[in-house]
């Protein structure tokens, strides 16, 4: 029998919405490095990665912050996160992702 029709590929909007929901997936997993906090630095880094049904690799950094523990603290961020299954326009796909991770002190 043939194999299941594909479903079409997600449009521009449910892949920004999408990509939204993999970024908050990953600012929810960031640890804010204890030496930039001291130093009260901000800021930001575009990390890079491949994503398929919910498992990501091949991590690395697209644009680095100027501060090592920034970087190495949004590539750890996307290892940790726990993401959402992938609605059905995006199961069994692969992407190839660059998004930023933010840094950002609040006022507590």
């Amino acid at each position: 029998p043939p194999a299941p029709p594909r479903p079409a590929a997600p449009g521009p909007a449910q892949t920004a919405n999408f990509e939204a929901t993999l970024r908050a997936a990953i600012q929810e997993a960031v640890r804010y490095p204890a030496t930039a906090r001291m130093l009260k630095r901000q800021g930001r880094v575009r990390v890079g990665f491949d994503f398929a049904d919910g498992v990501v690799s091949h991590v690395h950094l697209a644009q680095g912050s100027g501060l090592d523990a920034f970087d190495a603290a949004a590539l750890a961020a996307v290892r940790a996160a726990a993401y959402p299954p992938p609605p059905p326009a995006f199961a069994h796909r692969l992407l190839h992702l660059a998004l930023w991770v933010e840094f950002r002190l609040t006022r507590d």
